[in-house]
C-alpha cells in the first residue's frame, strides 16, 4: 500500500496495511493497539500491546525497545488514536511505522481471532 503523510509538514510518512497484508506479515511485526485500556481489555488483536495516545512517551521506551522494529499501529475505524500514536512514535525516533487501516473492526469482520 502507498505511504501516507502524517499530519503536519515535518511528519514522516508511514505505510498502510490492509487485513490481508497484516495476516501475511503478522509474525514479523509488533502490534500496537492505540485504543484506551478498557477497549483493549475488551478485545484486541492477538499479541498486541496497548499504548494509548496519552501514554506513548511513558510506555514506548519499555514496550518497544527497538526503534528499528516494524511497528503496526491500529485502533478502530472511527478512532484517530492510531494516527496520533504513529505521530508520537515517529517523534520518539521509531523508524518503521505502519498503519493497519482496517483496525479491530476489519479484523473481526474478516472472521479472524481476537484476544
Amino acid at each position: 500500500m502507498p505511504a501516507r503523510q502524517g499530519l503536519g509538514e515535518d511528519r514522516p510518512a508511514w505505510r498502510e496495511l490492509t487485513t490481508e497484508d497484516l495476516v501475511r506479515d503478522l509474525s514479523t511485526v509488533v502490534l500496537v493497539d492505540a485504543l484506551g485500556p478498557p477497549y483493549f481489555q475488551a478485545v484486541h488483536l492477538p499479541g498486541a500491546i496497548n499504548i494509548p495516545p496519552h501514554q506513548v512517551s511513558a510506555l514506548a521506551p519499555t514496550a518497544l525497545p527497538s526503534k528499528s522494529a516494524r511497528i503496526v499501529v491500529y485502533a478502530n475505524g472511527s478512532s484517530s488514536n492510531a494516527t496520533i500514536v504513529l505521530q508520537q512514535l515517529a517523534h520518539l525516533g521509531y523508524r518503521h511505522l505502519v498503519l493497519y487501516v482496517d483496525g479491530t473492526q476489519g479484523w473481526i469482520e474478516a472472521g479472524l481471532p481476537v484476544d
